[in-house]
């Protein structure tokens, strides 16, 4: 065959796809292409193994957690010194208040 001509096709055109890295290939083999998401990272994977999305609230703490394990939720006033867990004082404040007046009420 004359070199200067059209050489042989299968040296100079398309391959075949699983041994010519050039073109689209299994997805499986070829990380250019679209994986299966279980094995290529770039893809959107199963949410518990895929750290980037929305994971169970439970593990992920970017998300909105139980209020009795997230510090920065709204926490049961019990265990959360800036709720409303000073009405214990604000009750022994009355008491004080009103062993006060009887106090004073007893000297007049």
């Amino acid at each position: 065959m004359d070199p200067d001509t059209m050489t042989h096709t299968t040296t100079d055109t398309v391959m075949n796809s699983t041994t010519d890295p050039d073109t689209i290939m299994d997805s499986t083999t070829d990380p250019g292409t679209i994986m299966d998401s279980t094995t290529d990272p770039d893809t959107v994977m199963d949410s518990t193994t895929d750290s980037d999305t929305v994971t169970d609230s439970t593990t992920d703490p970017d998300t909105i957690m139980d209020s009795t394990t997230d510090p920065d939720s709204v926490m049961d006033s019990t265990t959360d010194p800036d709720t409303i867990t000073h009405m214990a004082m604000t009750a022994y404040t009355a008491t004080q208040r009103s062993l006060v007046i009887q106090a004073i009420k007893g000297k007049s």
